[in-house]
């Protein structure tokens, strides 16, 4: 919880050696506020009294800060929706596994909502293929299953994982597929070391030019809107892009 309440029913942050209300329960809040972790606010008893809440990441504080703090952390009933915008739209940011049975309950309890999902801990070994008319496919290779029980729309930030993994996937200059795999034959059984040795797989000019568009695209940070997603695996589907502005205009 990165908003608390004063004694004087302000909205307040957490700082070291301060203490705030539960604007839930009304239960007292003691400051966490670390060198690694994002200063938050939690329960003295440690118990969230929203059983919805995960724990704050730097990813959902950068979110809820592109928005007004008057539509961070909306109470809505008995629980905390992490964005609610002017129009009445709930931005769920979610960065960590969730059933299938919590995504239809709180689907069917905030109703107008859409999903936004870290593609670097949700959406990993996501892959743009073709692009199309009004967007592009892509290949999810294992995505979580719950999200096939998904009613309302889910975006995937690309902003920062995907970037990094086509650059660590591929050597643009030499216009080959890099693989990085241990060799037995280096490994020394004395001293315990194995050593990391790369291979490169020749790939086509046209393989190559889709990868280079692709990194050029993805410098843009982009979010993806999942349209279709196809229930096999590897997954496959279609999306369309969004840049982080559009995708907040869209719900402002």
């Amino acid at each position: 919880m990165i908003w608390g309440i004063d004694n004087k029913g302000e909205r307040i942050e957490a700082t070291p050696k301060k203490r705030a209300i539960c604007p839930i329960c009304g239960s007292e809040l003691i400051s966490k506020c670390g060198k690694i972790l994002v200063w938050h606010w939690a329960h003295i008893n440690m118990e969230e009294c929203d059983n919805w809440s995960e724990g704050e990441t730097w990813w959902h504080l950068d979110w809820k800060n592109k928005f007004p703090k008057e539509n961070q952390e909306v109470i809505i009933g008995k629980h905390i929706a992490d964005v609610r915008t002017p129009s009445r739209w709930v931005i769920e940011l979610q960065n960590s596994p969730i059933s299938s049975e919590e995504i239809i309950e709180r689907e069917e309890y905030y109703k107008r909502m859409v999903w936004l999902l870290n593609g670097e801990t949700l959406g990993k070994n996501i892959e743009l293929n073709k692009e199309k008319r009004n967007g592009f496919t892509f290949r999810w290779k294992h995505p979580p299953k719950s999200w096939w029980f998904c009613e309302k729309d889910i975006f995937v930030d690309l902003s920062e994982n995907l970037e990094e993994m086509y650059k660590e996937k591929f050597d643009i200059e030499k216009g080959k597929y890099v693989t990085k795999q241990v060799s037995s034959e280096d490994y020394n059984e004395y001293s315990g070391n194995s050593y990391w040795t790369s291979s490169y797989i020749d790939i086509t000019q046209d393989y190559l030019k889709k990868l280079k568009r692709n990194i050029k695209l993805l410098e843009k940070k982009p979010i993806l809107k999942i349209i279709t997603l196809y229930k096999k695996t590897p997954c496959f589907g279609f999306g369309k892009l969004f840049s982080i502005e559009e995708f907040i205009k869209i719900y402002n």
